[in-house]
């Protein structure tokens, strides 16, 4: 995905609303149902007041709304969800993955998912991931679950908790999820190259 001419966008809730006419233009909404346009302006609004209060640092507000804007950009609809609703629709008690059938529903309109700060359990390890991020792909009959990781300087650059890292990774991979890791240096230089890549792998499968 070519992000070179948006490698100088600072996102935030304001500029994203700002380019609603825009993206309407380049991709026109054909409703199906009445009032679809009201029901997407309704999802997107909330989507992004969800990326502004569960997202904890800069950093990550940088890539909810850059990767929100870019998937919109694409063409995609994408729904934001809190934790707890996540939580709520689609987690079995013990089950990192929720339900096909209950995602297969929510996926009727919808083409990615965005859920900041989920809490996981990992065995009878409790971590919490920046966002999860998921795709049903064309063809495919199970959902890609990718886990993002926004590691600022302040919090991962020690060695104590570096090998902190390295153990919390193997074991949220040991539980099947793909996970992708960004530096605070990365996303401030160029959160749109970051959603890019997060879309290339999460959409399109790239490596």
């Amino acid at each position: 995905m070519d992000t070179t001419t948006l490698k100088d966008i600072r996102y935030d809730k304001e500029f994203i609303i700002g380019l609603k006419e825009y993206i309407r233009e380049k991709n026109p909404v054909k409703p199906k149902y009445a009032n679809a346009e009201k029901v997407i302006d309704l999802i997107e609004e909330n989507g992004l007041d969800v990326i502004d209060k569960y997202c904890e640092s800069p950093i990550e507000k940088q890539v909810g709304f850059a990767l929100f804007t870019m998937a919109r950009m694409l063409g995609l609809f994408v729904s934001v969800l809190s934790p707890s609703q996540y939580n709520k629709m689609f987690m079995n008690e013990d089950e990192l993955f929720g339900t096909e059938l209950g995602l297969a529903k929510y996926f009727h309109a919808s083409e990615l998912l965005i859920v900041p700060n989920l809490p996981l359990k990992c065995g009878d390890k409790k971590y919490r991931a920046d966002f999860l991020v998921v795709h049903l792909p064309k063809g495919k009959r199970k959902h890609r679950f990718t886990l993002l990781e926004c590691d600022s300087f302040q919090y991962h650059s020690t060695a104590k908790q570096l090998e902190k890292d390295k153990i919390r990774e193997r074991n949220i991979r040991g539980a099947g999820f793909e996970m992708l890791r960004f530096s605070g240096a990365e996303i401030t230089k160029n959160p749109s190259a970051v959603a890019g890549e997060i879309l290339d792998r999460c959409i399109y499968g790239k490596k």
